[in-house]
């Protein structure tokens, strides 16, 4: 049997549409097989651009801004535009003390307030402006689309002096692995230090590409339990000489998508593979602090707005915000 190697690109697949569901109409007692016996995609990636030192100015604004190919999404998938995210719901607290090394605290405060997020012609992100002051970030793949680095830049330090300029984290890819390394580059006079290093970690993925173990340099881990809603139920940590408990408990959840959903870049960086919604969130390890969150949502069932209060008698109430760009 001969097989056939599509390369369909978006523009193609929009304008078959029309002329596919006309045919379908005007033979309504016919019946269409479609077989797609060898099938490919054409993935068109690009690289971004070497930035000279000194190149990212202040006020946010990021160079090189030309127009992007952002094709209209398919029906039912739709892209983050915008941020405001108080804290990661399935990251509640510090994990095991290594926060400083890979600093995850860093990298989530980029999604406190992650505004005008641009994407390549696959649906990528590639860069946002970020709320703290004068400072963006930048994504960038491989030839295979997968991440392998996200950056923040910040301001540059005056004239004469040395600060940190740009955050990293790092992703290199293996069967059912991933390795991540972060660290910074310093930045004097409009020259770019080399990479340092400040920690590393692995994660290993189950059969459907979820993590279900992050463990750190030190020997620190923590372990994901999923129901067979694919959720998340339960984290598991250990730290480096002690012995593993039960850290956090996940329920009550919905019949909506989890926004990390839209994007698989946005399950890496923050660690979220449900594919629904919780309600409560205990903190095992901590009194038994219960976390209760309730949503709002728009059209396609997606969260906008989340909204988390304590069980502890206060009545302290943290909202987070996203806004989505969706197919009519």
């Amino acid at each position: 049997m001969r097989k056939i190697l599509f390369f369909i690109t978006s523009e193609m697949t929009v304008l078959m549409f029309p002329l596919i569901q006309k045919k379908l109409i005007m033979k309504k007692k016919s019946l269409l097989f479609i077989s797609c016996i060898g099938s490919g995609i054409l993935l068109v990636t690009s690289s971004c651009k070497k930035y000279l030192p000194g190149e990212w100015k202040a006020g946010a604004q990021l160079q090189n801004n030309e127009a992007l190919n952002t094709p209209k999404p398919p029906p039912g998938l739709c892209d983050i535009q915008s941020f405001q995210l108080a804290k990661n719901t399935f990251e509640i607290i510090p994990d095991n003390g290594v926060g400083e090394d890979l600093d995850f605290p860093k990298l989530i405060s980029a999604f406190r307030g992650m505004n005008g997020i641009q994407y390549d012609a696959q649906q990528n992100p590639v860069r946002a402006s970020l709320s703290f002051p004068d400072s963006v970030c930048q994504f960038t793949y491989d030839n295979k689309g997968s991440l392998v680095r996200f950056s923040i830049f910040v301001p540059a330090p005056p004239p004469g002096e040395t600060d940190k300029y740009e955050y990293f984290w790092k992703f290199y890819y293996a069967t059912a692995h991933i390795t991540i390394s972060a660290g910074y580059r310093l930045l004097t006079d409009g020259n770019l230090s080399d990479e340092y290093v400040t920690g590393t970690a692995d994660l290993y993925l189950d059969d459907i590409n979820r993590v279900i173990r992050r463990v750190n340099s030190d020997g620190a881990y923590d372990r994901y339990e999923y129901n067979n809603k694919s959720d998340l139920i339960n984290i598991f940590s250990k730290s480096a000489t002690g012995i593993e408990g039960l850290r956090l408990q996940f329920a009550g959840y919905d019949n909506r998508q989890c926004f990390a959903k839209t994007n698989k870049v946005w399950q890496l960086l923050l660690n979220v593979y449900s594919d629904n919604n919780p309600r409560t969130v205990t903190e095992v390890q901590n009194n038994d602090i219960v976390h209760i969150y309730t949503y709002q949502y728009n059209s396609h069932d997606l969260p906008t707005e989340i909204r988390e209060q304590y069980n502890d008698g206060t009545n302290v109430m943290i909202e987070s915000l996203i806004q989505y760009s969706c197919p009519n």
